[in-house]
C-alpha cells in the first residue's frame, strides 16, 4: 500500500483508479456505519472527528510498520478501534 500510495502521486489516472476501486468502497462503508450509529443515538452527528475517521483508520494501517516494526494486523485493529477510535466517537463532548 505504502509503495501504491508513492505511485499514485506520479500518475493521476492511477490515483483516480485506486480512489475508485479501493478508497470510495470503504468511505462508503465507514459512512453507512458512522450513520447507523448516529440514527442509534451512539454518536452525535455533530462529533467533529466523524471527519477524521477514514484518517484515523489509514494513518493507524500505514503507521504500525514504521513505528512498531509489525503490520498491522486484525489484532492491531481491533484493539486500535476499541481503545482509539471509538472513545474519540463515543464521546459526548463535541469540541
Amino acid at each position: 500500500m505504502r509503495a501504491l500510495g508513492g505511485a499514485t502521486q506520479a500518475r493521476p489516472e492511477l490515483a483516480d483508479a485506486v480512489y475508485e476501486s479501493m478508497v470510495e468502497p470503504e468511505l462508503e462503508t465507514m459512512r453507512a456505519v458512522i450513520d447507523r450509529a448516529v440514527e442509534r443515538g451512539e454518536v452525535t452527528a455533530k462529533n467533529l472527528a466523524l471527519g477524521f475517521l477514514p484518517h484515523l483508520i489509514a494513518g493507524a494501517t500505514l503507521a504500525r510498520p514504521v513505528v512498531d516494526r509489525a503490520e498491522a494486523d486484525p489484532e492491531f485493529l481491533s484493539r486500535y478501534v476499541d481503545d482509539v477510535v471509538l472513545p474519540t466517537l463515543l464521546s459526548p463532548e463535541v469540541p
